[in-house]
C-alpha cells in the first residue's frame, strides 16, 4: 500500500523531532533538527513533484456567478486510479478519476462553502468558518 503525502512527511517529522529534545523556540541543536525536518520535507515535495505525483495549479474561474479576483493556487495530487485537487488553506478538497474531474470537483466544494458561509448570519459563525469567509470574500468577486 502506498503511503499518502501527508503520511510520509508525518513520519519524517515524528522521527526528527521524537530524536530530539524540542523545547519551544529552536536554537543551537533544536535549530538544526528544525532545519534537517524543513529540508527532508522540501526535498520530499521536490522528489514527489519530479514523480508527476503532486503539482502546483492555479485556478482561474470558478463559474459564471462566482468569478475570481485573484486566481487560486491549488494542489494536484495524483495516486493510482484518483486525483485528488486541493485548495491547503481552506483544508477543501475535490477527487476524480481526471484531473480534470478532480478540479471541476474542487470549484464545487470552494463555491457550495462561499454560498453556506455567505448566507449564513456572520454572528452564527464560528472564528473558523469567519476565516474561511473572509478569504473566500477577497477571492471571489461578490458583485456578479
Amino acid at each position: 500500500m502506498q503511503k499518502t503525502l501527508q503520511e510520509e512527511l508525518q513520519e519524517i517529522l515524528q522521527s526528527t523531532i521524537s530524536s530530539t529534545e524540542y523545547q519551544g523556540i529552536p536554537s543551537g541543536d533544536n535549530f538544526q533538527a528544525v532545519k534537517a525536518v524543513l529540508d527532508m520535507v522540501i526535498n520530499k515535495l521536490k522528489d514527489l513533484e519530479s514523480q508527476g505525483g503532486i503539482k502546483s495549479i492555479t485556478v482561474y474561474d470558478l463559474d459564471e456567478s462566482h468569478p475570481l479576483r485573484q486566481p487560486i493556487h491549488a494542489v494536484l495530487q495524483e495516486s493510482g486510479d484518483t486525483v485528488l485537487a486541493s485548495w491547503p488553506e481552506l483544508h477543501l478538497y475535490g477527487e476524480g478519476e481526471t484531473p480534470n474531474d478532480a478540479i471541476a470537483a474542487l470549484k464545487v466544494e470552494i463555491i457550495d462553502l462561499y454560498d453556506d458561509l455567505s448566507s449564513t448570519s456572520p454572528s452564527k459563525l464560528g472564528i473558523l468558518p469567519r476565516r474561511w469567509l473572509k478569504t473566500l470574500t477577497q477571492v471571489i468577486r461578490q458583485d456578479a
